[in-house]
């Protein structure tokens, strides 16, 4: 998982340093997580460096963030979540999505907000703003149940954690002032009434020998000081500005003051983690992280109550340090940094839904549109790769126009194409962009031949909204072709782009090797369901032969060579299922040549099984063509499985394919292969051995063994990838 976290700001102060730990502890868990900052200097950008954190400086706040809308939705591209801190960020996200359409998630660190602190129209306007805002958040963290209830949208509670730092060795023989502390930004904001509040309930309270520290800096930080002398507290009380690291200051401290109505308060976590006992005001979110008379008292915001709580735990010390025992081992169980990573990315994975999964594909493919040849995607889903399929809503496949029926495939997604020629047709981009907005992929498949059309269309959507991901193509041409300009140039570019090609024969392979294509090709045999696809019962037997052809009816299918072929087998019967535009004259030539044939047109596909169980023999006669030879044979396969002996020619990848299961003849030769039809006709036995020695080799194609191969593919070229 990648995750891009933006905060803006440059500054180190409570926010900025919980991003830091967020980062940090999110790449130590194995996420990818890198940071959107400022970067003036001030301290954050550097710091998030020396952690090994990416740093990306940009301008969220002055006049560069209009600009830096698009740098940023650019950049999320590359990550599966965009996760921000602070509303400017928030908002510069908002209108980044439109480009990147990465999940947004939020985390709200305050509960005053801005406008709640303008007049009547500020806060109207200021409203209406966050409400845009949340509408477009897919979700926000909120650090504590006080933060989610002012959330419009959809939250979940996710508390900050700290780093655990070994609890300060107190003596409990040591002298107890007690030293109090208070640690925050020293602005005119919210806070302010929470450092008034701790100033005049430590004078109110009139502790001989105690001291207040105020850690912590800000425009505030003189009126403070003046209030101090105002109240009389001279050298009891100091001021010791900024500090970036606060484990020291807590270390020297007995008692930790927190006055502030906070949306979480980090530095009380810091103080129990420190067993500090708390005094905490009775509102915001303390009240989730302090437990009244266990790791501190809780006072009503005024002066009184505060010197009456600070009073109670400065004349006990022996109750003091046992809250701050207790409040340590809270701060362990709950408050840890990796509490809140195992949090964080149970919130992540609820918007991306990537938990436990293996690498996440965009597959592209025309033929997809067949329910049955998707076994493939569901086989590669069911062993752990993330697929989700594009495909067309209609397509010609087998000479008839086949509609998508996505049925129980929720990962199908119909799109449609313009344009029918497998080479020469685009998908309408609108889905393509949507999966690829809302969505990291590990890889873009483009189950589409390299000089396609399509396959370039798939790869500039690509290349515009997943730069990150990896980008394999298909391929089963099996002729060295040069094609004519702009296919010569589209082919160039997406083998350019592709880092693997999946090929369906070895002739393939040499052709784009020879084309000089570097990366990884692997041979991946098209797929058979050998449970539907079973010999029937019985197995071959040994009446009259019925020969069998599946397929176009083309002249480069070579059926005529069959129908002559099968005039020399006494007795035999010719099955033709299929059409094309050489049907009517094939009909012709049975009438002719004493064949007893029968047309049976296009057979849908869930029939087939039931067209293959009534052969003796499937024939597959192909002949080279110009431009064309056979370049894998899916027929070939089904027969197999299904118990038919076959009989091929050896034009293109059909030796290959069968192998030494059936019988090859040579492309054209009538007698060749009406001598191979007139042996099984004869011997019950061969038909016997063929068909067991096919159905074997059948095992090799299951959808099992094909997505398998699949999987390893991706593996290697993401393998490659990150080498």
């Amino acid at each position: 998982m990648k995750v891009l976290l933006v905060v803006s700001s440059s500054t180190l102060a409570g926010t900025e340093r919980h991003v830091i730990e967020l980062g940090a502890g999110l790449r130590a868990a194995g996420v990818e997580a890198e940071v959107v900052c400022e970067g003036r200097g001030d301290g954050l950008d550097e710091t998030l460096e020396r952690r090994g954190i990416p740093v990306h400086r940009l301008d969220l706040t002055g006049k560069g963030a209009a600009r830096s809308v698009v740098g940023l939705g650019r950049l999320a591209l590359r990550f599966d979540v965009v996760h921000t801190h602070l509303t400017h960020a928030t908002a510069v996200a908002v209108a980044a999505k439109a480009i990147s359409g990465r999940p947004l998630v939020e985390t709200r660190h305050f509960l005053t907000l801005a406008y709640q602190r303008r007049g009547t129209a500020g806060r109207l306007v200021g409203h209406a703003q966050r409400r845009l805002l949340d509408r477009n958040l897919d979700l926000t963290l909120a650090p504590s149940a006080a933060v989610a209830r002012i959330v419009a949208g959809a939250s979940v509670v996710v508390p900050h954690g700290i780093p655990l730092r070994p609890a300060p060795a107190r003596s409990p023989e040591g002298p107890w002032g007690p030293k109090f502390l208070i640690a925050g930004r020293l602005e005119n904001d919210h806070r302010r009434q929470a450092v008034i509040l701790a100033l005049d309930g430590f004078a109110a309270a009139g502790l001989p020998g105690a001291t207040l520290t105020v850690v912590g800096d800000g425009s505030a930080r003189r009126e403070f000081e003046a209030h101090a002398v105002r109240l009389g507290l001279g050298n009891s009380v100091t001021f010791t500005g900024w500090a970036d690291d606060v484990t020291p200051c807590l270390a020297e401290a007995d008692i930790f003051v927190a006055s502030a109505v906070e949306a979480f308060g980090l530095a009380t976590i810091e103080a129990m983690a420190a067993a500090l006992p708390i005094v905490a005001v009775d509102d915001g979110a303390v009240v989730e992280l302090v437990e009244d008379g266990r790791t501190g008292l809780l006072a009503a915001p005024d002066a009184a109550s505060f010197a009456a709580a600070m009073t109670a735990l400065a004349g006990d010390r022996q109750r003091a340090e046992s809250f701050g025992a207790a409040g340590r081992r809270r701060a362990e169980a709950e408050f840890t940094v990796e509490r809140m990573i195992e949090r964080t990315i149970a919130a992540y994975r609820s918007l991306t839904d990537r938990s436990g999964r293996g690498p996440k594909v965009l597959r592209v493919y025309h033929s997809g549109v067949v329910t049955a040849w998707r076994e493939r995607d569901r086989e590669l889903r069911r062993h752990g790769t993330d697929v989700t399929l594009v495909a067309p809503r209609v397509w010609d496949e087998g000479a008839s126009r086949v509609a998508l029926e996505a049925g129980e495939d929720g990962f199908v997604t119909p799109s449609r194409t313009f344009g029918r020629h497998p080479a020469v047709f685009v998908y309408n981009p609108l889905p393509l962009v949507r999966h690829m907005r809302r969505h990291r992929f590990d890889v873009i498949d483009a189950h589409e031949e390299p000089y396609s059309l399509a396959a370039a269309e798939i790869r500039l959507i690509a290349k515009a909204f997943q730069p990150g991901a990896r980008f394999t193509l298909y391929s089963a041409q099996n002729l060295a072709k040069r094609y004519p300009w702009p296919f010569r140039a589209i082919e160039a570019a997406n083998l350019s782009a592709a880092d693997g090609i999946y090929v369906c024969n070895s002739e393939a392979s040499e052709v784009w090797r020879d084309k000089g294509f570097a990366g990884e090709i692997r041979y991946l045999a098209l797929g058979v369901d050998i449970d539907r696809f079973a010999p029937r019962p019985g197995g071959a037997g040994d009446g009259p032969l019925t020969v069998g052809y599946a397929g176009r009816l083309t002249v480069e299918k070579g059926v005529d060579t069959l129908i002559r072929a099968m005039a020399g087998v006494a007795g035999a019967e010719l099955l033709v299922a299929g059409d094309g535009p050489e049907r009517h004259a094939l009909e012709v030539l049975a009438a002719q040549s004493g064949v007893r044939a029968s047309f049976l047109g296009s057979i849908p596909f869930p029939d087939l099984p039931d067209f293959y169980r009534r052969l003796d023999a499937l024939v597959i006669p192909s002949r080279p063509a110009p431009g064309w030879l056979e370049q894998f044979c899916r027929v070939a396969v089904e027969g197999m499985a299904s118990g038919v002996p076959v009989v091929a020619s050896t034009s293109g990848a059909l030796p290959e394919v069968v192998g030494d299961c059936g019988l090859l003849f040579p492309p054209d030769d009538v007698g060749a292969l009406s001598n191979a039809l007139r042996l099984l006709a004869a011997d019950g036995e061969e038909r016997r051995r063929l068909a067991k020695l096919g159905r074997e080799r059948s095992l090799q194609f299951t959808w099992t063994a094909v997505s398998a191969a699949h999987r390893a593919l991706y593996e290697t070229v993401l393998c490659n990838s990150t080498s």
